[in-house]
């Protein structure tokens, strides 16, 4: 048994060891941090059961902003554009120096469980908050 464990391990050296150099697949449902077939920026492949139930713009965050999620949804997958937000949600609101930064040039963020508690204020003016909604 032990031999045959061995000589299992011994076989998988070489592709864990080339592992590094090739490229991963795109799990569906799942943020691809390789990039989707394409395209050169990581992104999320909702699962083929994944309902599309909407998508949201916020354009003004200047105050701390929540989502408006469509019933239903417990998967959101959001990004930043033109500027840098920060966002918590453990109940207390964020400020535009104190919370978790998602940065423009961060790959989409992608939350699941109860999205209502999640909320956001933009680091500088001008930021904005793109959402898709699934479930």
């Amino acid at each position: 048994m032990i031999r045959a464990a061995l000589i299992a391990v011994a076989l998988l050296l070489p592709a864990v060891a080339n592992a590094q150099s090739a490229a991963m697949p795109v799990i569906p449902g799942h943020l691809s941090l390789t990039g989707c077939p394409g395209a050169q920026v990581p992104c999320f492949i909702p699962e083929v059961q994944d309902l599309p139930l909407g998508y949201q713009q916020i354009t003004s965050m200047s105050a701390t902003t929540s989502l408006t999620v469509p019933i239903g949804a417990n998967i959101a997958v959001v990004r930043t554009e033109a500027q840098s937000v920060r966002w918590r949600d453990d109940g207390t609101a964020p400020t535009s120096s104190v919370g978790i930064p998602m940065l423009t040039a961060d790959p989409p963020y992608v939350f699941s469980g109860d999205l209502a508690v999640l909320q956001f204020i933009q680091v500088t003016s001008g930021a904005i908050l793109n959402v898709s909604y699934y479930k």
